[in-house]
C-alpha cells in the first residue's frame, strides 16, 4: 500500500466549499451503508476496549445509536462516529469486517483515519466538545500503531498538536460550571492529560499546554453513567455472562480509570517535587532509622519506591482477578479484564526494575565516601526491592501460563513482552559490574526462565530491544552504554554473522547513572515512556 500522505494532509488550504459538500455526502452514505449488526459490534466494541481506557463518551448516545434507523437520535454526529470506528478497527474480526464490506483491518483503519481527519478540517462538527473527542480517539489509535508509516505519523502529530490547542480553553469554560455535561467534560480532562503523560517521547517534552493536576478533581465513579445498563439493548448484550457480571467489569474499568488518573497526578507531582538527581538528602527529614550520614538518593529512588508501595497495594487488592473465577466456557468474555489487571503490574514491575537499577549504578561510593553507611543501607534497600519485584514479576507470569491467560486481548502483548525482556537484559548487563551486583545474574536467569516459558506458550519469537556496546565503532555508542529502541514495533533477532542491529531512532543510556548533561532528560522520558501501560492497558 502506497505510504504517500493524501493530499488533504499535505495541502495548506481548506477543501472548497463544492468539495467540503461532497465529503459530507460520501460519508454520510458510507455509513448509512453499514449494517445495524456492525454498528452494534462497534459499539460494543467500544464499551468493552476502549471507554476503560478512554471514557470520552456517554455511553447512552451510544446505545441511541443502536436504535432503528427511524427512531435514532443526532446525539452521535458522524464525525463522532467516523472516530469511533477507528478507534475499534483492530478489535474487530475478519468476519465482521466483511460484513462491513471492508478487506482487512489495515485498509479500514486507512479508510476511517484518513476520512475523519479531512471532516475535522472541513468543521463538519463545529462542536468543541465533539472536536476534542474526535481528536482525543485518533490520537490514542494512532499511537499504538506499530506501522511506521507516515500517514499515521502525520495525522498522530496533527492530533497531539490539536489535543494542545483545543484542550485547555474547552474543559477549563466547563469545569466550573454545573450541567449535565460537567462529569463528560471531567473525564474528557483526564483523558486528554494521561494521554500527554503517558504516550511517546514526543508529548513527554512539553506538557505545559494542561493545566496542572493539583488544582483539578480527580475522576470519580459518579462520573461514570451506570443507567444505561437497564436498557434492553444491554441485556441482549450480555445475556450470555448475564448482567450482574457485565455491570462489575465495567464498574471496575470505571475504578481503574480513577486510579489511572490519581497515578498519574502522583507521578507528575514526584517529578515535580522530589529532590533533584545528585542531590544529597538528609535521612533526618526521611524519617531514616540509621546514623552516620546522609541518604544520597535521587527523586527516581523515590519514584520507584512509591510506584512499588502502591503495586503491592493493588496487587492484593487485585490477585484474585488473575484466577478464574468463572467456568470454562465463559473464560474467553468474563476474564478481559483479569488479564489487563496483569497488564498494568508487570509495566509497572518493569518500570521499578530499570529506575532502581540506574539509581544503584548512580551511586559512585568514591563520590560518597563520607556517607558511606547511607550508600549501603541504600543500596542495601535497593537490592532487597529489585529481587522482591523479579519474584513478583516471575510469578505473574507464570500465573499467566498456569491458568492459561495469555495477553493476547490487545495489542499491546509485544510491547510488554519488549519491557519484560528489557528489564531482564538490564539486569544481566549488571551482573558482574561490581562486587556488589553477583545477585543480578542469578535475578535475570529467574525472569528469563519465566518468560522463555511464557513465550513458548504464547508462540512468540524472543526478541531484545536493548543493546550493550563494546566497541568504540558501535554507530557512536559509547563502551558501556545501553541502546534502548524508541521504535515500538516488534523487533525480530539479528542473525549472529550481520553485527548488533542499531534502530536508526533510540535512546542512549549510561550505565554509570547521570553523569553527563541532558541525560537526566532523556531517562525520565524512557521511564514515562514505560508508563504507557497507564494508557494502554484495559484493567478490570
Amino acid at each position: 500500500m502506497n505510504d504517500a500522505i493524501p493530499r488533504e494532509f499535505c495541502s495548506p488550504s481548506r477543501p472548497t466549499l463544492l468539495h467540503s459538500a461532497l465529503l459530507k455526502a460520501t460519508v454520510e452514505k458510507a455509513f448509512l451503508c453499514l449494517p445495524d449488526e456492525l454498528i452494534s459490534v462497534v459499539c460494543r466494541r467500544y464499551i468493552e476496549q476502549v471507554h476503560p481506557q478512554l471514557p470520552v463518551i456517554d455511553i447512552k448516545d451510544l446505545l441511541q445509536a443502536l436504535e432503528p434507523q427511524q427512531a435514532r437520535g443526532n446525539r452521535i454526529s458522524v464525525l463522532l462516529w467516523q472516530a469511533l470506528t477507528s478507534a475499534v478497527i483492530p478489535f474487530l474480526t475478519d468476519d465482521e469486517l466483511g460484513r462491513a464490506g471492508l478487506v482487512c483491518a489495515h485498509t479500514a483503519l486507512d479508510t476511517f483515519v484518513h476520512r475523519t481527519k479531512v471532516l475535522l478540517d472541513i468543521d463538519y462538527d463545529e462542536c468543541p466538545t465533539t472536536q476534542l473527542q474526535v481528536i482525543l480517539l485518533l490520537y490514542w489509535r494512532l499511537s499504538q500503531e506499530k506501522s511506521n508509516r507516515s500517514l499515521y505519523r502525520s495525522v498522530h502529530r496533527w492530533a497531539l498538536e490539536h489535543t494542545k490547542q483545543i484542550e485547555p480553553g474547552l474543559i477549563a469554560s466547563h469545569y466550573s460550571r454545573p450541567s449535565s455535561q460537567t462529569s463528560l467534560h471531567i473525564r474528557l480532562w483526564w483523558s486528554c492529560y494521561i494521554l500527554q503523560i503517558g504516550f511517546g517521547l514526543e508529548a513527554l517534552q512539553s506538557t505545559t499546554g494542561l493545566e496542572h493536576p493539583a488544582g483539578i478533581r480527580p475522576p470519580q465513579m459518579n462520573d461514570f453513567e451506570i443507567s444505561w445498563f437497564s436498557s434492553p439493548r444491554a441485556q441482549d448484550w450480555y445475556a450470555s455472562t448475564g448482567l450482574h457480571q457485565a455491570l462489575h467489569r465495567y464498574l471496575q474499568s470505571a475504578s481503574f480509570f480513577c486510579r489511572k488518573a490519581e497515578t498519574c497526578m502522583q507521578i507528575t507531582h514526584l517529578f515535580n517535587t522530589a529532590a533533584p538527581v545528585g542531590t544529597v538528602t538528609s535521612h533526618k527529614d526521611l524519617g531514616q532509622s540509621f546514623s552516620g550520614g546522609d541518604f544520597p538518593v535521587s527523586k527516581l529512588f523515590w519514584m520507584a519506591m512509591n510506584i512499588d508501595a502502591k503495586l503491592q497495594e493493588l496487587t492484593r487488592e487485585g490477585i484474585c482477578g488473575i484466577t478464574p473465577i468463572v467456568e470454562e466456557r465463559d473464560q474467553g468474555l468474563s476474564l478481559n479484564f483479569h488479564v489487563h489487571t496483569a497488564e498494568f503490574i508487570i509495566l509497572h514491575q518493569c518500570l521499578i526494575l530499570l529506575l532502581l537499577w540506574s539509581e544503584k549504578h548512580s551511586m559512585a561510593p568514591k563520590s560518597h565516601q563520607y556517607q558511606t553507611p547511607g550508600i549501603e543501607v541504600a543500596k542495601d534497600l535497593i537490592q532487597h526491592t529489585i529481587e522482591q519485584t523479579v519474584i513478583a514479576l516471575s510469578r505473574m507470569l507464570e500465573t499467566l501460563c498456569f491458568y492459561r491467560l495469555p495477553l493476547l486481548t490487545h495489542n499491546t502483548n509485544a510491547r510488554i513482552l519488549e519491557n519484560v525482556r528489557s528489564a531482564k537484559n538490564t539486569l544481566a548487563t549488571a551482573n558482574g559490574a561490581d562486587r556488589d551486583d553477583h545477585n543480578f545474574g542469578q535475578l535475570a536467569d529467574q525472569l528469563g526462565s519465566s518468560l522463555w516459558r511464557y513465550e513458548n506458550y504464547i508462540a512468540l519469537q524472543p526478541t531484545s530491544i536493548i543493546h550493550v556496546s563494546s566497541s568504540d565503532t558501535d554507530d557512536g555508542v559509547e563502551p558501556g552504554q545501553v541502546r534502548l529502541s524508541e521504535d515500538h514495533s516488534t523487533t525480530t533477532s539479528t542473525p549472529a554473522d550481520s553485527g548488533p542491529s542499531t534502530p536508526p531512532n533510540s535512546l542512549v543510556l549510561h550505565r554509570e547513572g547521570f553523569g553527563k548533561k541532558g541525560l537526566q532528560a532523556q531517562w525520565e522520558s524512557f521511564g514515562c515512556e514505560l508508563l504507557q501501560a497507564v494508557d494502554y492497558v484495559r484493567m478490570y
